[in-house]
């Protein structure tokens, strides 16, 4: 499964939309298309075959940007805004940085489990 339908199936998940409703919300607005092609849009199983007014109104439907859904943080559409910006600062350290973090997150773990 691409990065792009992992995110987006994330999103989906996030918002509790199941892929009926934003079937119908599609129609709704404008965009006609049947249900097993969005299911294929967030398994992966309809390839790159998208059409732009689709994107579009699904980006919007999901609250969201074609740029956001693009980006190789599956996880973290999921989490909370903190998790959101703590994986970003992460994302931007050196990787020495990185691992002194984590030995500090496997420390306040241990304390945690006592």
């Amino acid at each position: 499964m691409s990065v792009f339908s992992q995110n987006i199936t994330a999103r989906r998940k996030q918002l509790g939309l199941t892929i009926e409703a934003i079937t119908e919300e599609l129609n709704r607005r404008g965009v006609d298309v049947a249900q097993p092609t969005v299911a294929g849009w967030f398994n992966a199983s309809r390839g790159k075959r998208w059409k732009m007014d689709e994107l579009k109104v699904l980006m919007d439907v999901l609250g969201t940007t074609f740029d956001d859904m693009s980006r190789d943080e599956v996880a973290l559409v999921e989490g909370s805004k903190a998790k959101v910006q703590l994986g970003r600062k992460i994302h931007g350290m050196s990787e020495e940085r990185a691992q002194a973090l984590l030995v500090m997150l496997e420390a306040m773990e241990s304390k945690n489990d006592k």
